[in-house]
């Protein structure tokens, strides 16, 4: 059997977190692997899920954050509880 990258694993593991939190609210929760990386996109079309409220959920699945000023990534959030990703975005709808 197949195992999944972590990346895919922070996937499953939001879209379950949302699914729960926002129930009748349609996510797209992919995740990519690429060299130097991997990043997990949220993206949904109902203004009910507000950004604020979803990027609180999806932001603990995202090892650390890009310091632009060092150009460096900074590894601030890793956690050995949760599947992480090094990137994770949110999409909202379009007003």
């Amino acid at each position: 059997m197949r195992k999944l990258s972590e990346s895919a694993q922070a996937a499953k593991a939001i879209r379950k977190e949302l699914k729960v939190t926002f129930p009748g609210v349609k996510f797209s929760v992919r995740s990519d692997n690429y060299a130097g990386g991997s990043s997990v996109h949220v993206t949904w079309d109902d203004p009910a899920a507000d950004q604020k409220a979803v990027d609180e959920i999806i932001g603990k699945y995202q090892y650390g954050h890009f310091n632009g000023m060092d150009d460096i990534y900074e590894y601030s959030n890793t956690s050995d509880e949760l599947p992480q990703a090094k990137f994770v975005f949110s999409h909202a709808p379009r007003a």
